[in-house]
């Protein structure tokens, strides 16, 4: 039930401000997602650090420092704590962290005051791989969400299969299996270009399409029919 939670959260816009993620999978992954859903965002754009407004944390297998009170580290808690309260470019700044339980001790306590009163637009996305290894003072201030089965539905394997196709049909099959689920998940067409965009960033047989898929992206952005922009994205792509 976590996923189908998380799912409802962020199709009805209401993602608790402080959620914590728990449990063993790829929860960084995971958080990424969220985040994209929540500014609705091309994915691509949040890992590789265009957005302004996704500041992320990824566990190196070091403690996570406190950081100089005056002139903090931009990844310590203190310089986290310092971009959160910075006006944001969009509707929120969102912070993804990866596995909470790194935290020192002295930093900790630095966490709870700003869990405590956090910035009306900061958004805390955090994971860890047991929340029980945390403080009941940090948990008490945070939704924690176990994740136990498969995380926010994406369509990766429609878009591999997209990408590979050479039958146009077949293209048009999964854009009307896609255009089918819009009504129940209005933010589908959105997350498959972030699916084929990052497939096209990972294999370089399909990097040549990136420019098409973010016209794409930006023509389903500006509420163009997603399923005539899909057919055409398939044409398109067949004629190359």
């Amino acid at each position: 039930m976590s996923a189908e939670k998380l799912n409802r959260w962020v199709s009805e816009n209401r993602v608790p401000q402080r959620l914590l993620l728990s449990g063993s999978g790829n929860l960084l992954e995971l958080g990424l997602k969220t985040a994209s859903l929540i500014l609705d965002e091309p994915l691509i754009k949040i890992t590789q650090g265009i957005n302004q407004d996704v500041k992320v944390s990824v566990d190196d297998e070091q403690s996570l420092k406190i950081g100089d009170r005056q002139n903090p580290e931009s990844l310590s808690v203190r310089g986290l704590i310092r971009w959160l309260h910075q006006t944001p470019v969009s509707k929120r700044r969102v912070l993804v962290l990866e596995n909470l339980e790194r935290t020192s001790r002295d930093a900790m306590h630095t966490w709870l005051k700003i869990l405590e009163e956090p910035p009306e637009r900061a958004q805390f996305i955090l994971t860890t791989k047991n929340h029980h290894q945390l403080p009941t003072t940090i948990l008490s201030r945070l939704t924690v969400l176990p994740i136990t089965d498969i995380p926010v539905t994406n369509h990766s394997t429609d878009a591999s299969a997209f990408l590979a196709s050479k039958d146009l049909i077949d293209q048009f099959q999964i854009i009307d299996a896609l255009d089918k689920t819009h009504k129940d998940d209005p933010k589908i067409a959105k997350r498959f270009m972030d699916e084929l965009l990052h497939e096209a960033r990972q294999n370089p047989q399909y990097q040549r399409l990136i420019p098409a898929f973010f016209d794409a992206y930006t023509d389903i952005q500006r509420n163009i029919n997603r399923r005539l922009v899909l057919e055409h994205l398939a044409i398109y792509m067949q004629n190359r």
